[in-house]
């Protein structure tokens, strides 16, 4: 019956290690400046896994990049569980507000030249409408990014492939956020999402390299 309930684990233990079941995709963060919100350490956590690039400053630049992987309530870089934001902040100004900003302010300079009456209501009635855009594009604070069904193995090809492209720590452009920010988009493209990670602090980049497609 002990050898039964043996193979039977062994089975159960194989199986979930090649086709898991979801799993829960959390953000953590970590402040780097005394708590005035201008610069966080990131990670993110998969189950019961925290993955993050070590490097958390400018002492670290052109030092090899490593991943570290640990287990608990704090990664090992002491990043914390923080929630998400039901809205992509990357894009929150989308096509809508863009074009009622552009726009309003548009017809104000052709109200103002031209003096017509009709492009004082067109300038009233953008307005509004702006106004209202922006009201419903408060978003909601959640816990969790998603789930995933990305396996073990397929998390070990990824970070393996991550440190190929990307070698060494830039504070600037190849860094924790960086990492969190493809690792992310990874996990979810074979996972459901429901939240999205903040805005990077650091400018855009161009030099992280990494194919997520591919993987």
């Amino acid at each position: 019956m002990n050898m039964i309930g043996w193979i039977i684990g062994y089975i159960d233990r194989w199986v979930e290690y090649y086709w898991p079941p979801p799993r829960e995709v959390t953000f953590g963060r970590k402040s780097l400046d005394g708590g005035y919100g201008l610069a966080h350490h990131w990670a993110i956590k998969v189950g019961e896994t925290w993955y993050e690039v070590e490097g958390t400053g400018i002492r670290e630049k052109g030092l090899a990049n490593t991943i570290a992987a640990s287990d608990g309530l704090a990664s090992k870089c002491g990043a914390k569980l923080c929630k998400v934001s039901t809205i992509d902040e990357t894009v929150i100004k989308d096509w809508k507000i863009g074009y009622c900003q552009n726009g309003s302010i548009l017809v104000f300079l052709a109200m103002l030249f031209t003096g017509s009456i009709w492009l004082f209501f067109v300038f009233i009635g953008l307005a509004f409408f702006s106004s209202w855009v922006f009201k419903i594009k408060k978003p909601e604070y959640i816990d969790a990014i998603g789930t995933t069904e990305r396996t073990d193995e397929e998390i070990k090809a990824f970070n393996e492939a991550f440190l190929e492209n990307n070698p060494t720590y830039h504070v600037l452009t190849r860094n924790c956020q960086d990492y969190a920010n493809v690792f992310s988009q990874f996990l979810m493209e074979k996972g459901d999402r429901q939240g999205w990670l903040p805005k990077v602090e650091s400018p855009r980049k161009t030099s992280t390299k990494m194919s997520v497609n591919k993987l």
